[in-house]
């Protein structure tokens, strides 16, 4: 029986049978309670506003992660629960240039904070936004120069539902920029 070639299988099939569940022990998904999560949180300043609600902030994440919030009216935004890697952040508001930071990293337990961001408006021409203030968004502003209107109008770039100077002046002062704006470095 020395060497039997029945011996030396099932010695082989049981020595597999232990490092299989020894590697789906070590492998399998850890429970809610035990994942690794993070927070992610910033602020927005609509520019000629000062009820900063409303901005799209769209995070993309590690392994294809992905969510979305809006701001506050102080133009607060946070995710949380977010598992720990490298992010980019889209933030997005109609009528203004969008702003993007890539290279985010949120760490385990910790909570990241990125600067304040300025979105510039101007940005009215077309169905919507093409991510630049130019000519066309001048002439759809002066097409309804000195209205009212409703709030969904939108040559009214600062939201105060009158189309006026303090739209010609915002959008004149932004011509020629392009989305994405500047994100400040944090800490500043």
């Amino acid at each position: 029986m020395r060497g039997s070639p029945h011996r030396a299988r099932a010695l082989c099939v049981g020595v597999a049978l232990f490092v299989l569940g020894a590697l789906a022990l070590a492998t399998r998904p850890m429970g809610a309670a035990q994942r690794l999560t993070g927070a992610l949180q910033g602020a927005v300043d609509l520019q000629g506003r000062s009820d900063e609600s409303g901005a799209q902030v769209r995070i993309f994440g590690p392994g294809g992660y992905s969510a979305s919030t809006t701001t506050d009216a102080s133009g607060a935004w946070r995710f949380e629960g977010l598992p720990t890697g490298e992010y980019r952040v889209e933030i997005e508001m109609e009528r203004y240039l969008d702003a993007l930071k890539v290279g985010v990293w949120v760490e385990s337990g910790g909570v990241t904070t990125l600067s304040r961001v300025k979105l510039l408006g101007g940005d009215c021409a077309g169905a919507a936004d093409d991510d630049r203030v130019d000519i066309l968004d001048m002439v759809v502003i002066a097409g309804v120069f000195g209205s009212t209107v409703g709030p969904t109008t939108r040559a009214d770039i600062n939201g105060d539902l009158a189309i006026n100077v303090l739209d010609v002046v915002m959008t004149a002062g932004n011509y020629g920029l392009v989305s994405p704006v500047p994100w400040p470095p944090s800490g500043s």
